[in-house]
């Protein structure tokens, strides 16, 4: 088992290094619950794309808008087996992503293959957990 977890965990690095070296775009979706944050990350354009509760704004008509703030200049770090960092061109570590298959957004039964940890205050003055999935490992949920 824990052979297994390493060769996929190795796989995993190879294929998000191969990913940014080939330009091929991983694009990451991470969430959290209190605070309600999600975001995406495109691995081939470096943007953060992120979504709050103040996001969104009602129009005249009652549809939505959905204001994303956009965080550019972001690469993706990969620091040991299983292990990866978002980091702004500042070198500042936005989020840290642990490759666990076993991720949570901390509310719904979604399953994510990545944890995640926010390192800055851009959501709250602590760390908080969520999950992620990306293009080429999907979250599942248990509970459909």
């Amino acid at each position: 088992m824990f052979k297994s977890a390493l060769v996929l965990a190795a796989l995993v690095i190879g294929f998000a290094v191969q990913a940014q070296a080939s330009g091929y775009a991983e694009i990451y979706s991470c969430s959290f619950t209190e605070p309600f944050v999600s975001f995406d990350y495109n691995s081939s354009t470096g943007t953060i794309e992120t979504v709050t509760p103040d996001s969104y704004l009602e129009l005249p008509d009652g549809s939505l808008k959905v204001n994303k703030t956009i965080t550019e200049g972001v690469s993706f770090r990969v620091v040991s087996a299983g292990k990866f960092e978002l980091v702004d061109n500042a070198g500042v570590v936005l989020y840290e992503l642990e490759y666990t298959l076993n991720g949570s957004d901390g509310m719904s039964d979604t399953v994510y293959p990545f944890d995640l940890k926010a390192k800055t205050d851009a959501l709250t003055p602590m760390d908080y957990l969520g999950g992620c999935s990306s293009t080429t490992l999907p979250s599942k949920n248990p509970n459909p």
